[in-house]
């Protein structure tokens, strides 16, 4: 552990909010079942939806990233390693954003302010995971 001069700086808390965040999004979307009849109704409406082995995929990323992001602070992780694993991160969250928003739905839909809504949201996330690479990588 850091001494408390550097421990208290905003990329730390920073690495520390987007760690807890991750970590509780990977898991309520590894914990939320599949939906058949609403999965169904959006198959005979030929609706595009995420693929369920995609949503998976993205939430076990969203856990381990967070789990990265919450102990690279402490010191748990070397600085080269948290460097690549958070690169990997943004590089999956930019992916994640664009199936999101414009593959898998159709942008401005259900209406416009609630699609710029998500589509910043993902945008202010992406640019925090950006910020927080080590100074070194940079």
């Amino acid at each position: 552990m850091t001494d408390n001069r550097t421990f208290f700086r905003s990329q730390t808390l920073l690495s520390l909010a987007l760690g807890i965040f991750f970590m509780i999004a990977g898991a309520q979307a590894l914990a939320q079942h599949t939906d058949t009849l609403g999965n169904a109704v959006v198959n005979f409406l030929g609706v595009p939806h995420e693929p369920p082995f995609l949503k998976t995929t993205f939430a076990i990323v969203e856990f381990i990233s967070g789990v990265v992001m919450f102990l690279s602070p402490f010191g748990f992780i070397q600085l080269n390693v948290a460097g690549v694993a958070i690169f990997t991160v943004a590089l999956l969250w930019l992916a994640k954003t664009i199936l999101e928003f414009f593959v898998f739905s159709k942008p401005f839909t259900p209406n416009g302010f609630d699609w710029w809504k998500g589509l910043s949201l993902n945008v202010v996330l992406l640019v925090s995971i950006w910020h927080l690479r080590p100074r070194e990588v940079r």
